[in-house]
């Protein structure tokens, strides 16, 4: 399958929800995919083992390759990417974007 192709029943199949469930509010608070949901359960162990900053230090590499991936999607270099949570939803991150010309 093309790498630009969603393959549906894989989704499907990393999304155990689906098979009970017809979710159409997808907008911020879609389904949690069973990989997703193992790696913040295996961050939320870690950091009862060794703390919440000593385990963020461990996944800044993990969150570095996040830009390239994000940079890959959009087709520009990772250090043109910016991430962010948006406490009050995407609005609040595109009001304080900046555009250069």
């Amino acid at each position: 399958m093309p790498p630009d192709e969603l393959d549906v029943e894989r989704a499907r199949a990393e999304t155990p929800s689906c098979e009970n469930l017809a979710h159409l509010n997808n907008a911020g608070a879609s389904l949690t995919p069973q990989p997703v949901w193992d790696a913040y359960v295996q961050v939320l162990e870690r950091e009862t083992v060794i703390g919440s900053y000593e385990a963020g230090e461990e996944l800044q590499a993990t969150g570095q390759g996040l830009y390239g991936s994000a940079a890959r999607l959009v087709n520009c270099q990772p250090e043109n990417i910016a991430l962010s949570i948006a406490p009050h939803g995407d609005g609040t991150v595109w009001s304080m974007v900046q555009y250069w010309g």
